[in-house]
């Protein structure tokens, strides 16, 4: 591999810059390169991934620093690198190409283009070599350069009737009146996730199998609402199923990304901040529903691992952690029978017993089927996961192993850990940071809601003139400018903030957030962009409110206009959460099931949305005691809002919508009235 340094040495992102010693010629996505492209004439090869991505790392050992590829990259293409992350508007752009295309999508994302930009071939991982019926990367990129040389008219011009297709299926699925939305498409988003539930190990579908954490707050809320039994075992099952599993990380805390087989057993190794932040909620609403303590315990541990693992000095908290370690995926995490012997000596025993170790390993290498010899620590139980069979609770099996857990904690740490990707991204930060103030105050937490408002307080500091937002901190610069899921993201935290502490000005940056969200965001006809008005261009125009692995920037959105709404009574919020909704009725009336999060805040504004009014003194103990007993309740339908009186005695209104219909005297009769609403 040449050691002579790339154009992507310049970059801030961890992923670009780890591709800087790579033979090829990358560029950066930058005007220079589609400039290069249209002067010499040549396709361009577009990689998109993130630093985190086990394949990612993969395609580059393989191919991209291959100097045969190499050549034939920089001889015929202009070659760029997209960090997924950084650029989320160009990375929705061309994986909607690879769906449309080949049904499917995934990192890395490998696309060939012309030099305005339309693809005319998309797929994701690629071997160096032709694999059974797989194309190799050397001959796509050889008989690509070779229909380029001999007909290049008859590739710009497939390009460009695939994009123009593409724009006019878009325009079909958001065009036409708006369907009626109404409470029916609550009881079909169930029945989907009834149809695809895993009764024996908690999930939905089959493998590969990822958390849906929105799905499950989704189910949650509707337990909340109607209490239907079959609900909530949905929630809970899963809920156990994956702690269980070796998806978590059971030495350290967090949660790997997602499972590569059913049971929640073997994972694809990498950490992301996103998913410790949707888990962390759906543990802690699942702990205040049920009061499941094994619930706050991986609360707990969620919160120690990000604070610990992925805290940013500065106050935000870092992207995630890499799944390879030493060139190796899993290594850093998995055990050999021997390791797990030496290390815990008479302890051993029943450790391997409690967490499954074997001493030929239980961990296959994905590639090759073939046992590692290593071992993924999890529960095994008879039949499935979960506390069933007179197992032991987590609460009970981590305090009776705590001394072996503590021991292989200290042994891993002399490990070569996997790479960090230490940048810190505006909207990724932001829902960590809601979370932990929302825990702070919901379990009485001191220290989580510091650390949440501590990273609230870093991101609104970071904000350009005119409040403008930037996307990514790293090393003391931020820069690009930031995309709706960042306004939305941080709003939703400051709203948090301000229902945690009644500090007016955190209700203030959350609607002037959401003011520039609705103002440079909201496109005619109300769909949320991506970019601002003043934003970069791409090849297809669409807004994609569908939640996926995180919750969409729509969906938050919406919940941030409810929120002001239903805090401020302002009734413009309402509005504008209206135009939301009607801009993508249509996808939303046909897949209620793509829209968890969306429907989960749609539901509470339809059927059961109010505001609970607390009036007395700002610094009154007995303000601060009311606070508490409201936040530690599962009440997602309920917003908590403050006025301040002179009155020395706390009085708490309870409204609708439009209008207050109960107001209770001091904290005995609050408690009596939550006592009530729990029995309900």
């Amino acid at each position: 591999m040449s050691e002579k340094l790339n154009r992507l040495a310049a970059e801030k992102s961890p992923y670009l810059k780890s591709h800087a010693t790579n033979p090829v010629d990358w560029y950066p996505w930058c005007e220079d390169a589609f400039a290069r492209a249209r002067e010499l004439v040549r396709p361009i090869f577009l990689s998109i991934g993130y630093s985190t991505c086990h394949w990612c790392h993969v395609m580059e050992r393989e191919s991209f620093e291959d100097e045969t590829i190499a050549e034939i990259l920089n001889k015929n293409y202009v070659a760029i690198k997209v960090d997924r992350e950084e650029r989320p508007d160009i990375d929705r752009v061309y994986m909607r190409v690879c769906q449309s295309l080949t049904g499917r999508g995934g990192w890395p994302l490998t696309i060939l283009m012309t030099p305005e930009g339309n693809p005319f071939f998309a797929a994701t991982y690629l071997p160096k070599e032709n694999r059974g019926q797989a194309t190799g990367l050397i001959g796509l990129l050889v008989s690509a350069a070779d229909l380029w040389r001999q007909e290049p008219e008859r590739v710009v011009e497939s390009a460009q009737k695939l994009i123009d297709g593409l724009q006019s299926a878009i325009e079909g699925q958001y065009g036409g009146e708006s369907p009626e939305i109404n409470p029916h498409l609550f009881e079909v988003a169930c029945r989907h996730a009834e149809t695809t539930f895993d009764a024996k190990y908690g999930g939905f579908g089959d493998a590969p199998k990822f958390p849906a954490t929105h799905q499950l707050s989704y189910l949650l809320s509707r337990y909340r609402r109607t209490l239907k039994p079959h609900l909530l075992n949905m929630v809970t099952t899963t809920l156990e199923g994956m702690r269980a599993g070796g998806i978590w990380d059971h030495v350290g805390g967090g949660f790997h990304r997602y499972s590569t087989d059913r049971k929640w057993l073997t994972p694809h190794f990498e950490k992301m901040l996103y998913d410790q932040a949707g888990l962390a909620s759906i543990y802690l609403d699942a702990y205040l529903a049920t009061g499941r303590e094994e619930y706050a315990l991986t609360f707990s541990q969620i919160f120690e691992y990000v604070e610990r693992d992925l805290g940013s000095t500065e106050g935000g908290f870092c992207c995630g952690e890499d799944a390879d370690s030493e060139g190796e995926e899993g290594l850093f995490y998995t055990w050999t029978a021997g390791e797990i012997e030496t290390i815990l000596g008479a302890e051993a025993e029943g450790f391997m017993e409690s967490f499954g170790v074997l001493p030929e390993g239980n961990f296959f290498e994905e590639g090759t089927g073939t046992r590692s010899g290593r071992n993924i620590l999890h529960v095994p139980l008879p039949d499935q996961f979960g506390l069933q069979s007179g197992v032991e609770k987590p609460t009970e099996r981590e305090a009776w192993h705590k001394t072996s857990l503590e021991k292989l904690f200290e042994a891993r740490g002399k490990r070569v850990r996997p790479l960090l990707d230490d940048k810190v991204l505006t909207g990724w930060s932001a829902f960590a940071a809601g979370v932990f103030i929302r825990a702070g105050a919901a379990l009485g937490e001191e220290r989580y809601l510091k650390r949440g408002k501590r990273c609230v307080d870093f991101l609104l500091s970071t904000m350009g003139e005119g409040g403008t937002l930037y996307r990514r901190h790293k090393e003391g610069e931020s820069s690009i400018e930031g995309f709706s899921e960042d306004y939305a993201f941080l709003g939703c935290a400051a709203l948090e903030l301000y229902s945690a502490t009644f500090e007016g000005h955190y209700l203030e940056r959350a609607a002037a957030l959401a003011t520039t969200l609705a103002e440079r965001f909201m496109v005619e006809g109300g769909a949320l962009s991506d970019t601002g008005e003043d934003g970069e261009a791409l090849v297809l125009e669409f807004s994609d409110a569908t939640d996926t692995a995180m919750p969409s920037a729509t969906s938050v959105a919406f919940e941030l206009f409810m929120g002001l709404w239903l805090i401020t009574g302002d009734q413009s919020w309402e509005e504008r959460g209206r135009r939301l909704l009607e801009a993508n009725a249509a996808l939303l009336t046909r897949y209620p099931e793509a829209f968890t999060h969306l429907l989960t805040s749609l539901s509470i504004e339809l059927e059961s949305a109010r505001r609970i009014e607390m009036v007395g003194q700002l610094d009154a103990e007995e303000l601060a005691r009311g606070r508490a007993m409201l936040a530690g309740r599962y009440m997602p339908e309920s917003y908590i809002a403050f006025t301040e009186s002179a009155q020395s005695e706390l009085a708490v209104r309870i409204c609708s919508k439009t209008a207050c219909h109960t107001e209770l005297k001091g904290l005995d009769e609050l408690e009596a009235w939550l006592k009530r609403e729990r029995s309900e």
